[in-house]
């Protein structure tokens, strides 16, 4: 077997295995109605098939690979039978996804409007603690003024945009946006600080900070 040869046949049984594992949750999905421990023996049987006519086809030799340390065999087929055991457990008690469960989405970005062309229950995020370009994008952080450190001044910007309605872009303009979420960054020094700051101004201001609630 050439090198090439190899590779092909790795990415096959690569692609197959994603593959099979994609379809774990529809299967399991559709045979709920069987207890947990016995589709795990179920699939062990399969399993134990499989390996016994690989073994058949490879001759006595295919053994050698099974002489493995108690410990090893004990962690792997326990560790395996124990995973996908609760795996079934989880899945055969899941509720349904629900589909009316809020998209939480960056203001004027690309996902907001794929999501709201889907019909989605969509909230539009801001950023309190980062500039804007004149496109309604996050400044480079690379650039002078890409982010926010003072508290103050970031709330009071927080609290003129989600009374406008609008981005304040670096440039001064304003984009109009739906704000219905405010994000401070947790890698921003001054973010603990900045994020009482913006909930106390916006509370100032008769802007009730409060859970989502999915629109009718």
């Amino acid at each position: 077997m050439t090198l090439l040869d190899a590779k092909t046949k790795a990415t096959l049984i690569g692609t197959i295995a994603v593959l099979l594992w994609a379809l774990l949750a529809l299967f399991t999905t559709a045979v709920k109605s069987i207890p947990p421990f016995e589709l795990v023996s179920l699939c062990f049987m399969v399993a134990t098939v499989f390996s016994a006519l690989w073994i058949s086809r490879k001759g006595g030799g295919a053994f050698r690979a099974l002489r493995q340390p108690v410990g090893a065999w004990i962690l792997s087929v326990g560790g395996l039978f124990g995973y996908h055991f609760f795996y079934f457990v989880a899945l055969a008690n899941a509720p349904a996804v629900d589909a009316s469960l809020i998209c939480l989405t960056i203001a004027l970005g690309h996902q907001e409007r794929q999501a709201r062309d889907m019909g989605l229950h969509v909230r539009s995020e801001i950023f309190a603690d980062r500039a804007y370009t004149a496109e309604g994008h996050l400044v480079n952080r690379s650039l002078p003024g890409a982010v926010l450190h003072d508290p103050l001044e970031t709330a009071a910007r927080a609290v003129r945009m989600v009374k406008q309605d609008a981005i304040e872009t670096i440039d001064g303009k304003l984009l109009k946006t739906p704000i219905e979420s405010i994000c401070v960054h947790s890698d921003t020094p001054e973010a603990v600080a900045i994020a009482r700051t913006v909930r106390e101004a916006l509370e100032a201001a008769g802007i009730t900070v409060a859970p989502f609630n999915r629109k009718s």
